[in-house]
């Protein structure tokens, strides 16, 4: 047996860069400007190249439906302005496609490090500036279709400007004889858990500040527009331990003269001014089926910990408690905050549809929080998550099944029939499930599949 030399590290990046060069100067022999069709389900990279060079993209539609298109242009120097608009087509025997049915954006560029490149994902409203030099811009098309639509083939035109350079492609929209119901009408329950503090974080404004309802408002319109039915809120200091690096504030504002002490719970005082306003925003946008609150114990994993944070009213500093399951200053806590949550959200009428909340606990540490539940509030629901193996999963008026559970057919039947005049059983995609998943990375047919599975599996609906 012969063992072939090893390529060294310089071979491997001469004949990459030999590659690079290549392709640009393939790309750049079709012109100053390029511009192509690459499909919605495409998740492009500044390094995406064109392989079809096809000039139109084309979709099928029922009324009421939204559907996607995506274009690329790429070029070898700098071009500037750009934009995309929409247009007429010359085509004949097809309707014109109107452009009100018609939004254009343009995806932006966000570091993967799984990946080491840069993805596309921010769907941005304005284009950039310029086109920059062997660099793959995409144009997003987003078209939705009335439901009032006359079925029939439709045409149109996107027109791409950059600099002295234009291209003219083709849309083609077949609508069909068949009206979708709204996507607020439907029984497929999307429970898609909101961060609220990363979008003033994000955008670099104070929390709860005006600008920041401004823009939540903005991302909760979003979120009933794709069918969101489930409030995620938060009632105790950073109930996720800070798992995506960062602090996740108490919705709920819990205030003690000084430094608590197990016995003195009933000194606690508590301020439901954000956690109101954020429900109210969220239920006049339609997103009112479920209000999950998080926690009562810091998850996920297997730690009893829970941290309570509050104001110390003497200094207006923040404390930060640790209690676990089970011990005094839990049961003390919980004893006077429960019963304070319950006749809070029977004041507003929400009591009904309110559940605590869950992610991923052990069914020892459960057991500890339900008894107390059933001690200081027995009229509140619970959603538990990852919760397919807990005793109390037939019983939890709200259920998020793990991908991976899926797997064990028989057991999930099972467990839908137990629930059936309980309530919604969905299924949710960790960051330890590869694929499919919504990772930024991910294959964007993969978001499309994971509704899919939910009702190939008889299941209510997905979760996030």
């Amino acid at each position: 047996m012969t063992c072939s030399k090893p390529i060294s590290l310089i071979t491997l990046l001469l004949a990459e860069s030999f590659l690079v060069v290549t392709l640009a100067n393939a790309q750049a022999a079709g012109g100053a400007l390029q511009a192509w069709d690459v499909g919605a389900d495409m998740r492009l990279t500044p390094a995406s190249i064109e392989t079809t060079r096809g000039s139109e993209a084309s979709a099928e539609a029922f009324r009421n439906e939204v559907v996607s298109m995506q274009f690329a242009v790429w070029a070898a120097q700098t071009l500037k302005p750009f934009k995309a608009t929409c247009g007429a087509t010359s085509a004949r025997n097809a309707k014109p496609l109107p452009c009100s049915w018609v939004q254009i954006r343009y995806p932006g560029y966000v570091p993967v490090v799984e990946r080491g490149e840069l993805m596309a994902d921010p769907l941005l409203t304005s284009p950039p500036a310029e086109i920059k030099p062997n660099w793959t811009q995409g144009i997003w098309l987003t078209i939705s279709v009335p439901s009032d639509a006359t079925p029939g083939d439709y045409k149109g035109a996107l027109r791409i400007q950059a600099g002295s350079e234009s291209k003219l492609l083709d849309l083609s929209l077949r609508v069909l004889d068949f009206t979708l119901p709204g996507m607020t009408k439907g029984d497929f329950y999307l429970n898609i858990w909101q961060d609220p503090a990363a979008v003033a974080r994000v955008a670099k404004v104070p929390l709860w500040s005006p600008e920041h309802w401004k823009l939540l408002e903005a991302y909760t319109k979003d979120l009933a527009a794709h069918g969101q039915n489930s409030i995620s809120t938060s009632i105790v200091y950073d109930p996720w331990r800070s798992q995506t690096g960062f602090v996740y504030p108490s919705m709920v504002e819990w205030r003690f003269p000084g430094e608590y002490q197990a016995g003195q719970a009933s000194r606690f005082q508590f301020d439901f001014s954000v956690f109101d306003r954020y429900v109210e925003m969220m239920m006049k946008a339609g997103i009112d089926k479920s209000i999950q609150c998080f926690s009562m114990v810091d998850g996920p994993g297997r730690t009893s910990l829970c941290n309570v944070g509050y104001i110390d009213t003497t200094t207006g500093k923040l404390r930060v408690c640790p209690t676990h399951v089970g011990d005094a200053a839990y049961r003390d806590v919980w004893g006077v905050f429960l019963p304070a949550l319950v006749r809070h959200l029977k004041q507003r009428g929400w009591l009904d549809r309110t559940y605590i909340g869950f992610d991923e606990k052990p069914q020892a540490i459960m057991s500890g929080i339900f008894s107390v539940l059933k001690t200081d509030a027995p009229e509140l629901k619970v959603a538990l998550a990852g919760g397919s193996s807990s005793e109390e999963s037939a019983t939890a008026g709200d259920l998020i099944l793990h991908y991976g559970a899926l797997s064990r057919r028989a057991a999930v039947r099972k467990l839908l029939a137990e629930r059936r005049e309980v309530g919604p059983t969905a299924f949710y995609t960790s960051c330890d499930t590869a694929s499919p998943n919504t990772f930024i990375y991910s294959p964007q047919w993969e978001s499309r599949l994971l509704p899919w599975i939910a009702f190939q599996r008889g299941l209510a609906g997905n979760a996030r």
